[in-house]
C-alpha cells in the first residue's frame, strides 16, 4: 500500500507508541551518539512539527498541538533557554537545543492556544543568540541558568540555529532575527568545509579550528574513524539545514560547493 505524505504522518502519530495521541505524556529521549539523558522538550519539539503538518485534518491534531506548545510555555523563564538534558557538557544541548524549540514553536504557530505568548517566547530565545558580524558565527551556548560557556564548535549545531531563526524571522517578520541568519549564510563558507568524500565536516571550518581538526584526524586513527562516521550520518541533516534557510528566504550561492 502507498501512502500519500500526510497519509503516512496520520498513521504514524496514531500507531506509535511514543505519540502524544497514543501516550499522554512525552517523555525525554537520549542523545543516540552519546547515551545522554535528555528533558521531554526536544521531544516535544519534534511531535509539534511532526503533528502541525496534518493539524487541519482533524480538530484532535490542532488540538495535540496547542497542548504541547502550553507544556513550553508554562515553564519558560524569560531571557534562560530550556534545560535540553543532563550532560556534564552543558545542559542546553549547545545552540541546538533551543533551535529546535524555536522551530516547533513556530510551525505551531497556527494552531497554538496562547498566539502572542508563543511568539514572545520565540522572539526571546531567538534574542540569547547574538552573532559575530566578522565571523558569521554565534559565538556563545547559553546555559538554562544565563550563563554563557563559549563557542559550539559543532558546524550542524550553528546551522540550525540559523535555519530555525531565519524561519522565526520570516514567520514573525522579525527584522533583527532574519539579520542574524543573513550574516550566517553570508559568512558560511568560511565555516562549512567539506570532506574528502562529499559529506559536510563536523566541526566549524573557520581558522584555526579547522588546521586543529586536520591534524588531530591525521595522528588520531580512531577520532579520524569517529569524524567520518559522524559526518555521514548528519549530511542529510546539514543538506536540511540549508534548505531551510532557503526556503525562509535566505539566499546562498550553492554553486560554490562545487568549487
Amino acid at each position: 500500500m502507498r501512502y500519500s505524505y500526510q497519509e503516512f504522518l496520520i498513521h504514524y502519530v496514531n500507531k506509535n507508541k511514543y505519540s502524544p495521541y497514543v501516550e499522554s505524556d512525552i517523555v525525554g529521549g537520549c542523545n543516540g551518539l552519546y547515551k545522554e539523558k535528555e528533558t521531554p522538550y526536544r521531544n516535544i519539539s519534534h511531535w509539534i512539527s511532526l503533528i502541525s503538518e496534518i493539524a487541519t485534518f482533524e480538530n484532535k491534531y490542532s488540538e495535540m498541538v496547542g497542548q504541547m506548545v502550553d507544556n513550553i510555555l508554562d515553564v519558560h523563564i524569560e531571557n534562560k533557554p530550556y534545560k535540553s538534558r543532563y550532560s556534564n557538557k552543558n545542559s542546553s544541548n549547545g545552540l541546538i537545543g533551543s533551535a529546535w524549540i524555536i522551530e516547533g514553536l513556530v510551525n505551531s504557530l497556527a494552531f497554538s492556544n496562547s498566539h502572542e505568548a508563543t511568539c514572545d517566547v520565540i522572539v526571546d530565545l531567538c534574542n540569547l543568540y547574538p552573532i559575530n558580524v566578522n565571523t558569521g558565527i554565534f559565538p556563545e551556548i547559553v546555559e538554562p541558568d544565563g550563563s554563557t560557556i563559549g563557542l559550539d564548535g559543532t558546524f550542524n549545531h550553528q546551522l540550525w540555529l540559523a535555519s530555525s531563526l531565519a524561519q522565526a524571522g520570516a514567520a514573525l517578520k522579525h527584522s533583527e532575527t532574519i539579520l542574524k541568519s543573513k550574516i550566517f549564510s553570508e559568512k558560511i563558507f568560511n565555516n562549512i568545509k567539506i570532506n574528502k568524500f562529499g559529506a559536510v565536516f563536523h566541526g566549524l571550518g573557520m581558522l584555526p579550528r579547522y588546521q586543529k581538526n586536520l591534524i588531530k584526524r591525521v595522528i588520531d586513527s580512531a577520532y579520524r574513524k569517529d569524524m567520518l562516521e559522524k559526518e555521514w550520518g548528519y549530511h542529510a541533516f546539514n543538506l536540511l539545514g540549508l534548505i531551510r534557510l532557503r526556503n525562509s528566504g535566505i539566499s546562498i550561492d550553492m554553486q560554490r560547493f562545487d568549487e
